[in-house]
């Protein structure tokens, strides 16, 4: 049989060394946590000591004082396993704590006998190992840590050894002493030895576990950062590709037209010159035009180079069956070569709105070579184009009579990509799209119940205006 006496002075000394390793081997981590459960072991120590002394001391330094502070230890401990939880007591609760734990003796040793005080002791010793231990298994669950749930089993064994002894003292009429050598007695001190020893080492480990646990999700976390840093970079790359891609196919598009139209009407010129017909007005005209062309496209690089500054879209009152006249007659030569039939319905009176005159043109000529591509395969091709005000509004409708829109592009039409025509590039209409936007007008397009697509664009009349 284990000497009951020689095991708790063992204990207490194991209480007073283990602190120092485990506040050695944890160093700063955790510093708040590790420092409560040194002081807990401390006060255990110090208590056991004062209990052995009790032959050479005064008694209420040996009962009081020895009782009071193993009862303060489990607190300290239960407080270390707190804060490592993230639910730490208060300065108010541990300061009651520490009255109750006083009072509980004090009481305990004025009104009951040896017996009675004895088994108080262990029932409220008992309670506090048990309710340590159920802090360290959440610990145990959360962390995945074998060292937590040690903690917890070997705290939960000591709680019920000596709710056990209790019970056996009851039924034998006695309370045998914690430093007596009967088998029960001896049977604590060895709980309370192993339990000194399995909780610091394991308190140790459940420290170090989770600051490695600490260090993978920082080094996990760095990665993902890493990653999500490398991905927006691609990211960025991508959106400057796709910015280029947008911004050249604008250039090709909107450029195309007016120099096309430029093209043409020298490549006439030449080959009049060719002819030998040199009738001075038709060649002047010719010449004209062509100059009109290249002015076109030079108004549109200055407009598209200016196009992501402030305030750079200048309106200023236009007739828009102008800006449709001119806008048919700059694609007079598509209308030849198409064999294309042009009914204008655009009235004799002014349909004044603010606008930026070359733009509206852009969106123009957009739609009205769009209907005449969409009729290159029919045997008649014949475009209606009429605009009227209506309310508010001035409306201008552009219909052919082709094929129509297919129901997968209609439901997607105006965004980059997306054409009406088969080798399109779909930048027109979502150009279009945008220039109408920042006239405070509108682009619709539709299948017309008599076949051909129908283009409408809406602006806001001038206040004013002629209705």
């Amino acid at each position: 049989m284990l000497d009951s006496q020689t095991t708790l002075i063992l204990a207490a000394l194991l209480f007073w060394m283990l602190p120092l390793l485990v506040w050695w081997t944890t160093g700063r981590r955790q510093a708040q946590a590790v420092a409560w459960w040194c002081v807990g072991s401390a006060l255990a120590g110090l208590g056991i000591a004062l209990m052995g002394l009790r032959p050479w001391i005064a008694p209420w330094l040996s009962f009081q004082g020895g009782n009071t502070l193993l009862l303060l230890s489990f607190v300290g401990w239960s407080q270390s396993l707190r804060v490592l939880r993230g639910r730490p007591w208060s300065a108010p609760q541990l300061v009651l704590w520490a009255l109750l734990a006083l009072t509980y003796y004090s009481v305990l040793l004025r009104a009951f006998d040896p017996q009675v005080r004895g088994m108080g002791m262990r029932w409220a010793l008992g309670g506090l190992a048990i309710y340590t231990a159920s802090l360290a298994w959440p610990l145990a669950l959360r962390w995945r840590s074998h060292n937590a749930a040690a903690i917890g089993v070997s705290y939960w064994l000591l709680g019920l050894g000596l709710w056990a002894q209790s019970l056996m003292g009851i039924g034998i009429g006695t309370q045998p002493s914690p430093f007596s050598n009967t088998w029960d007695a001896s049977l604590i001190a060895l709980l309370a030895l192993l339990t000194s020893a399995i909780g610091h080492f394991c308190y140790t480990g459940m420290v170090l576990d989770q600051a490695m646990q600490a260090r993978a999700r920082d080094a996990t976390t760095r990665a993902a950062a890493e990653e999500t840093a490398r991905l927006d970079t691609q990211l960025r790359q991508l959106d400057r590709q796709e910015r280029m891609v947008l911004v050249s196919g604008a250039l090709a598009h909107e450029l195309n037209q007016p120099l096309t139209a430029a093209l043409t009407q020298a490549q006439v010129a030449q080959r009049r010159l060719w002819a030998g017909r040199t009738e001075v007005p038709v060649l002047v005209d010719l010449l004209q035009k062509v100059m009109d062309g290249i002015e076109r496209a030079s108004r549109i690089l200055v407009r598209i180079r200016r196009a992501g500054l402030p305030h750079t879209v200048t309106l200023r009152r236009v007739d828009v069956r102008t800006v449709v006249h001119g806008a048919l007659d700059l694609l007079d030569g598509e209308w030849h070569r198409l064999d294309v039939r042009v009914d204008r319905a655009l009235g004799n009176v002014p349909l004044w709105c603010q606008a930026d005159e070359v733009a509206l043109s852009q969106v123009l000529v957009n739609l009205l070579r769009n209907a005449a591509q969409a009729m290159e395969s029919c045997p008649s091709r014949w475009l209606q184009v009429s605009a009227q005000a209506d309310g508010a509004q001035i409306r201008v409708l552009i219909r052919d009579h082709g094929p129509g829109v297919a129901a997968q592009v209609l439901a997607r039409w105006g965004e980059p990509f997306v054409s009406t025509r088969e080798h399109g590039l779909g930048m027109g209409l979502a150009i279009s799209r945008a220039i109408m936007g920042q006239h405070h007008g509108d682009l619709s397009l539709r299948n017309h119940p008599g076949g051909g697509a129908e283009a409408q664009l809406s602006l806001p009349r001038e206040v004013g205006g002629a209705p």
